[in-house]
């Protein structure tokens, strides 16, 4: 089975940090444990299976909980970058990676 790198960009690393501080501000000690959590399963799902999740347009979305992870694959260099994770009830803000 073929695995994938997974990089994040400094956008989703951006992206992980406002999660991080938004959830915090209800519970400080759920923020970094969710963060965690979404880091894991994502470089876990997307390394092995990157192309099971949809494709719109231009880029693959990767739905966990209330979050989609937006990312390209780019099979020269056997990786996948996640571009943005955006709240799914935001996503229009993250138009720019899906025309």
């Amino acid at each position: 089975m073929k695995k994938y790198d997974v990089i994040f960009t400094d956008e989703a690393n951006d992206d992980f940090k406002s999660i991080a501080k938004y959830i915090s501000l209800d519970n400080p000690y759920k923020s970094l444990a969710f963060v965690s959590e979404l880091q894991n399963t994502t470089t876990q799902t997307l390394s092995f299976f990157p192309r099971k999740y949809s494709k719109y347009k231009s880029s693959h979305i990767f739905p966990y909980k209330s979050y989609l992870v937006i990312y390209d694959i780019d099979e020269a260099e056997n990786s996948v970058y996640v571009l943005s994770i955006a709240n799914s009830s935001e996503y229009t803000k993250y138009s720019k990676y899906l025309s």
